[in-house]
């Protein structure tokens, strides 16, 4: 990230975890410029991992049949 008042390269310099006021799953970072050194601090949402579903929580879901098309569906132009 780049700093907005001089252009230089902003660091990544704290991570506060998430204030229970805030919604649950961001960070604040500050970044601090190199230049500068002038401070930003930006929200980050960091999301859960998502974890493999469970055979039990797996929705049963009956097996698919394939459709025959009807006889004389199709003309013998379309080919």
């Amino acid at each position: 990230m780049k700093c907005s008042a001089c252009g230089a390269e902003m660091h990544l310099l704290k991570v506060a975890p998430d204030k229970p006021t805030m919604v649950s799953g961001y960070e604040e970072h500050t970044f601090e410029c190199s230049g500068c050194h002038d401070q930003v601090r930006r929200l980050v949402f960091i999301p859960r991992p998502i974890e493999p579903l469970t055979n039990a929580q797996m929705p049963r879901v009956p097996p698919a049949r394939l459709k025959r098309p009807v006889d004389g569906a199709m003309s013998e132009s379309a080919w």
